[in-house]
């Protein structure tokens, strides 16, 4: 599922790299994600950035385990391997180097959010430009 505007939501960035953070979190989702479950994709702008969140209904992530998540080679579960940890300490190089952050929350049980806040327009560091579409998702 989605909630991505119609129109297109420029920012300015490396899309390769944009892209294959995205990609990464979305992936993640949907490999948390048990059958049955869902997951969604949020975009929101505001007049400095451009907020992508991936919500899903998988097992969530607990508070202490909260700022590992993004530590490569770190997994929650060593018994249950889902690859080999580098994922999301990829999607935090990429997105810090175009001066945003990533956040990750929801509980144990209960689900996950990853939020990517990237600046947009002036506040932007790349001098390349992408759009965030519904297709591009």
């Amino acid at each position: 599922m989605s909630d991505l505007p119609e129109d297109e939501v420029p920012i300015e960035c490396d899309p390769v790299r944009i892209e294959q953070a995205i990609g990464n979190v979305v992936s993640n989702a949907l490999k948390f994600t048990p059958p049955g479950g869902r997951v969604w994709v949020a975009l929101e702008r505001t007049d400095t950035h451009v907020i992508f969140r991936v919500l899903d209904t998988g097992p969530g992530i607990p508070p202490e385990q909260r700022d590992e998540v993004f530590r490569p080679f770190w997994q929650g579960d060593k018994m249950d391997r889902h690859g080999v940890g580098l994922g999301l300490a990829i999607v935090r190089g990429i997105v810090e180097a175009h001066g945003g952050s990533v956040a990750v929350d929801g509980t144990a049980g209960g689900g996950a959010t990853i939020s990517i806040l990237l600046p947009s327009g002036a506040h932007a560091r790349s001098s390349k430009s992408f759009a965030i579409t519904r297709r591009s998702v």
